[in-house]
């Protein structure tokens, strides 16, 4: 269907219908009364559709439709049945296909069946397509195995589907997940959410950097009340989707925010003689062309008490993924001109780091920084503002190190077109983390 009415969607798109009841979020389906009320059809019967050319028609016109939306277009596939159900084995690997084509808009796939995913996946899936997200249904907390399954499923990303929402879930295990949607039970002889419920996920989710969507209250016509406690939720995944190998250009490479807890993994899996910081700036990570995250960049300020002149800002750990030198080098350079492009957009006006003596620094020069001081030593601060710091003396060595340097121009950026970088600024205790929007 063209123009949905779900609010977390712009699409639905059905390549056949029916289902059957597996678990309590199902025992008043929409879907199940549309079908058999509505079409006069059996609902237990999975039947193909004939709407197999509308995604086509979706996809021609998707960006003039992001244009409009500020984000990328969306598709609930499927919102009738289900994706994975084993009925429709023999049609998925054509629906797979159109899914394939139609890469400019991005495909929500909500199933109540994860267990079955891993079967049914395409043979190049790898670690997900970037322009499908994978979710599934837990209204209750007997449904919790479902995050389990689904977490084991490798996906760009995971979300799941509060809705109907019947009971707390306040032990719920975020964990591998980017997007949560709550929302209470429409129709007739609705079940009633309780409004602590859904608040209860609003905060876990905040704490767990999670993306929430409130769909709606409980009421007899959907799309009840979109508020809660007053206003609307409407956050996107806190995650950066990157463009589909077939539309990038060779060797391009995007920036993706990562939470300073993201960074810290990839640095410990990467370059595990680094300790993780506790207290940081920003941090970044690099997407390469086929959509795989290649590196990653922590900017915190200076550990040196005498360069921390509130105007400085300073990468304190890079690390990359691959282990071929001039690919690597070409990643570095991206991050360290990234990381300098970011540090502008947030009012500073100089960035620094600091390498080995024995390196030559191609990939900063190649980003355009120069080179300040060698044998670099001091004494990284011990106190701040009264706070004991001292794990940041374990943040960088100060002897035999290379400083470089890149003078920034705050006011320059303020012509240039915004980027990701130009996404609402999150701040909580572990630094600053930027929220995309789609």
């Amino acid at each position: 269907m063209e123009n949905s009415k779900i609010n977390w969607t712009d699409h639905t798109w059905n390549p056949w219908i029916g289902c059957r009841h597996v678990s309590a979020e199902c025992d008043h389906c929409y879907a199940d009364t549309m079908v058999t009320n509505r079409m006069g059809r059996d609902f237990s019967v999975v039947q193909r559709t004939k709407t197999w050319k509308e995604p086509f028609k979706w996809n021609r016109t998707a960006p003039q439709l992001a244009a409009q939306l500020g984000r990328r277009v969306r598709v609930f596939c499927a919102s009738l049945t289900d994706f994975f159900i084993q009925d429709a084995d023999e049609w998925r690997d054509e629906a797979w296909e159109v899914i394939r084509q139609c890469s400019d808009m991005d495909w929500l796939i909500l199933t109540k069946r994860p267990q079955l995913i891993s079967r049914r996946l395409p043979a190049d899936w790898g670690e997900g397509w970037p322009h499908v997200w994978l979710g599934t249904t837990c209204g209750v907390r007997s449904s919790y195995s479902r995050l389990d399954a689904l977490r084991s499923i490798p996906a760009r990303v995971r979300f799941i589907s509060a809705e109907p929402l019947l009971e707390s879930l306040a032990d719920i295990d975020l964990t591998g997940f980017h997007w949560l949607i709550a929302g209470g039970e429409s129709g007739s002889g609705f079940r009633a959410m309780k409004e602590e419920w859904a608040v209860e996920l609003r905060d876990i989710c905040k704490k767990a950097w999670v993306g929430y969507h409130f769909k709606q209250h409980s009421a007899f016509r959907p799309g009840h009340d979109a508020q809660l406690c007053g206003r609307r939720y409407h956050e996107p995944p806190l995650v950066q989707i990157a463009q589909p190998a077939e539309k990038a250009r060779c060797g391009q490479m995007k920036t993706v925010p990562l939470h300073l807890r993201q960074a810290n993994e990839l640095v410990a899996k990467w370059h595990r003689h680094h300790k993780p910081i506790k207290v940081a700036k920003f941090s970044i990570g690099a997407i390469d062309e086929n959509g795989e995250l290649v590196g990653a960049a922590i900017c915190m300020r200076p550990a040196t008490q005498a360069l921390d002149d509130g105007k400085t800002v300073e990468v304190c750990r890079l690390v990359t993924k691959d282990e071929d030198r001039v690919r690597n080098s070409s990643v570095c350079s991206f991050l360290y001109g990234a990381c300098a492009r970011i540090a502008s957009e947030m009012g500073y006006e100089r960035i620094q780091t600091y390498i080995l003596d024995e390196e030559p620094g191609m990939s900063l020069r190649g980003a355009g920084w120069k080179q300040e001081k060698t044998g670099c030593g001091g004494t990284p601060r011990r106190t701040r503002r009264g706070k004991d710091v001292r794990h940041l003396a374990d943040t960088i060595s100060l002897e035999t190190k290379q400083r470089w340097a890149k003078i920034l121009d705050p006011k320059a950026v303020k012509a240039r077109k915004p980027g990701w970088d130009a996404a609402d600024i999150v701040q909580d205790g572990h630094g600053i983390y930027l929220r995309l929007r789609y």
